[in-house]
């Protein structure tokens, strides 16, 4: 159900996008070392994300690149310049190959159990309810069926619906994933929240 796809270096995210993360670096840089000068405490960063607008081939390299980022648990630092640059923490992307087809950063993260990329995502606006591709396959249904208690505690605390259906494998639920793959642990932190097969 998950896959990587290939990787994007950073030649392959484009003059503009390394520009923009590099003088949004650079600008953070300076306005800390003036802020601690001042005595002030830190500002969280803001983000140069939605300052320039990446192009179309631009956005779809970055969403590619963060969907395989989610997918392989790259360091946060990385994730945060992308979504920096103006990658989409919602992104479908679609690939050459049908398994590419609705691949969604959250979800790829989910399954694999990266709980700090996740809540890093869903800081960015990332849905915890997102469905991937025409199954209908959410975030909460790849870390129940994985057993990623971390992951589905954030995501349930995110306001992901406990009680969604795909479409593919029968109308099956989190909690019906987490049962058939033998994850007591999270099929109960399921149940507690209300789910239902």
């Amino acid at each position: 159900m998950f896959m990587a796809i290939g990787v994007l270096g950073p030649k392959e995210l484009g003059e503009k996008a390394r520009a923009r993360v590099a003088q949004w670096e650079a600008g953070e840089k300076i306005r800390a070392a003036r802020e601690k000068a001042a005595g002030k405490p830190p500002a969280p960063a803001e983000g140069p994300a939605n300052k320039v607008r990446p192009t179309p081939e631009e956005q779809k390299r970055l969403d590619r690149e963060l969907v395989h980022a989610a997918s392989v648990g790259y360091d946060l630092e990385r994730v945060r310049r992308l979504l920096d640059a103006g990658a989409d923490p919602n992104a479908e992307i679609s690939g050459d190959i049908e398994e590419e087809n609705g691949l969604r950063p959250l979800v790829q993260a989910a399954g694999r159990g990266y709980a700090d990329l996740v809540g890093l995502l869903l800081e960015r606006k990332a849905d915890p309810n997102n469905k991937m591709g025409d199954e209908d396959y959410t975030p909460l249904m790849a870390a129940s069926a994985e057993g990623r208690e971390e992951v589905v505690r954030i995501l349930i605390a995110a306001g992901a619906d406990v009680n969604a259906r795909e479409l593919l494998w029968g109308g099956k639920t989190a909690l019906r994933y987490a049962r058939e793959n033998g994850h007591a642990g999270t099929a109960a932190m399921l149940v507690a929240a209300g789910a239902t097969e």
